[in-house]
């Protein structure tokens, strides 16, 4: 993710964050994703305490223990709440999803697996290559 922090410090849209930091979505929905960022514009969700509300985007690193939730119901959550973006990395088997929100639903936007070059909407202008992300190159 050292791609991910400088394309923010060269491009000062909002901040990451990593866990462990919960996130607030709502008082029965309390989750501590891996990665997080947050726009400038919503940057008043951040408090010392935690975040309340939906990140612009969320990154799960899936592990056997937390895969399956990670791709279920976390998910419909981040979706019905307005999280704009959400990826499931899977490093193990190097790939990963990017799904953008569509009205409250994630919509699959793109899939790579070992190759590829990842976009992001929420992210405009950042780009890696997998082979990069994953350190196969």
């Amino acid at each position: 993710m050292d791609k991910l922090i400088q394309f923010l410090k060269s491009n000062p849209i909002g901040r990451i964050l990593y866990a462990p930091v919960d996130v607030v979505i709502n008082e029965t929905n309390v989750f501590q994703p891996d990665i997080l960022f947050i726009s400038t514009e919503n940057a008043k969700i951040i408090t010392q305490k935690n975040v309340t509300g939906p990140p612009d985007l969320v990154i799960e690193i899936l592990s056997p223990s937390t895969g399956y939730y990670d791709l279920t119901e976390k998910k419909d959550v981040y979706a019905e709440f307005g999280v704009k973006e959400y990826w499931i990395v899977d490093p193990k088997k190097q790939w990963i999803e990017i799904y953008a929100n569509d009205t409250k639903k994630f919509r699959l936007e793109q899939r790579l697996e070992k190759s590829g070059i990842l976009k992001s909407r929420v992210l405009n202008g950042f780009e890696i290559s997998l082979q990069k992300m994953f350190d196969l190159s």
